[in-house]
């Protein structure tokens, strides 16, 4: 199978991306940090960069929509991130309300 992961170099998109390669899965890693994803690459996951103004990889990534049988969001945020209360992000101070 070949598996979209975002977050893939953070903990649990990380976790995801190695045990979706142990067992023989194909991993597309979007990752923002091409040096933080060295060892991805190391594992054989092919790694997509996002970037202000769109997504970077090998080849042409316009039809990687079309290449992908399955989606694992380790973390996505859609648009800026915006001051919280005490300094923190928008998106980590409404996960700690919920919580």
């Amino acid at each position: 199978m070949r598996v979209f992961v975002t977050g893939a170099t953070g903990f649990l998109g990380g976790r995801v991306a190695r045990l979706l390669r142990q067992r023989g899965d194909d991993v597309v890693a979007l990752v923002r940090s091409p040096s933080r994803a060295a060892a991805l690459g190391e594992l054989g996951c092919e790694l997509v960069i996002a970037m202000p103004g769109g997504i970077y990889g090998p080849g042409d990534t316009s039809q990687l929509g079309e290449q992908i049988q399955a989606a694992m969001a380790g973390k996505l945020r859609l648009g800026p991130r915006t001051p919280g209360p005490a300094g923190s992000s928008a998106t980590k101070a409404g996960r700690s309300r919920r919580a």
